[in-house]
């Protein structure tokens, strides 16, 4: 099948592909809504390691950027979540209840951090569904990094400056709704324009395959049965020979004239006449 032939098959299954893309988008639409929608506190931080003399500037860039990804692992370690809830903020404890591995579980999907290359410079992405709650534990995170960072590494002389203070969403920013819903667009165009290069022909439409109730279904007026004319000319033919028949009919018991098919009628029973 050639790249026009398709373009025509496509133009002509066009029903199926607009019901599978119209599907997808509403699995992508409740996967989105059944999760829970959380605001974003974003905040940067600098580290900053003093110039030794004789020592390649070079060299000291490289150790800022080692000791930067050193400590954005640190962040989602258990002594630094403890040292986060112990540090006087008012971070909501119950928020991280449960097994010590649900804990953390929630606490890595809470708090993201991420060295940026070899420049020195951690962000910092805290998620909650409190817009507060995100402020006061991206607060906490930011101050721990300045205050204990050398209990996470051996190097001297090194200090954390925040940067940018923590800026928290007016608007939820997780799920992504946009971006999920053209992640079900997209992947809903490719399977439909798969399904139909799979199966080109009409009898494998998507409507009748799996909704053959919705199939719309053409039926044929009824004509009326008709009484075939020979059975009503022969029922006919027998009421007018038996009514022209009188030498058939018995006769009475006091005289030689017989019965007419009127006195028979009028007579209404048959043990009248015997």
């Amino acid at each position: 099948m050639d790249l026009n032939q398709f373009i025509n098959l496509a133009k002509k299954r066009g029903k199926t592909i607009f019901s599978l893309m119209a599907l997808f988008l509403v699995a992508g639409l409740l996967v989105t809504v059944a999760q829970p929608f959380e605001y974003g506190a974003k905040s940067k931080l600098l580290l900053v390691q003093s110039n030794v003399a004789g020592v390649d500037p070079y060299v000291i860039s490289k150790s800022n950027g080692y000791l930067s990804d050193v400590l954005a692992n640190v962040v989602s370690s258990n002594s630094f979540f403890s040292d986060v809830m112990n540090s006087g903020y008012h971070i909501d404890q119950g928020y991280f209840s449960g097994r010590e591995d649900k804990i953390m579980e929630k606490w890595a999907e809470t708090v993201d951090a991420k060295a940026i290359n070899d420049t020195g410079i951690i962000l910092i992405n805290v998620y909650h569904p409190d817009r507060y709650q995100a402020d006061q534990i991206a607060e906490a995170v930011n101050y721990i990094l300045k205050t204990k960072n050398n209990q996470y590494h051996g190097a001297d002389d090194v200090s954390i400056k925040v940067i940018d203070q923590p800026i928290v969403s007016s608007w939820p920013v997780k799920p992504n709704i946009f971006l999920n819903l053209g992640l079900a667009l997209a992947l809903g165009l490719v399977f439909s324009l798969s399904f139909i290069y799979l199966f080109p022909k009409s009898e494998f439409s998507f409507k009748r395959k799996f909704f053959p109730r919705f199939q719309g279904r053409k039926v044929k007026a009824l004509e009326p049965a008709a009484m075939p004319a020979p059975v009503l000319a022969e029922a006919d033919e027998d009421i007018s020979d038996e009514a022209s028949a009188p030498e058939n009919l018995p006769l009475e018991e006091d005289g030689d004239s017989p019965l007419t098919y009127d006195d028979i009628i009028r007579q209404g029973d048959i043990k009248n006449i015997l």
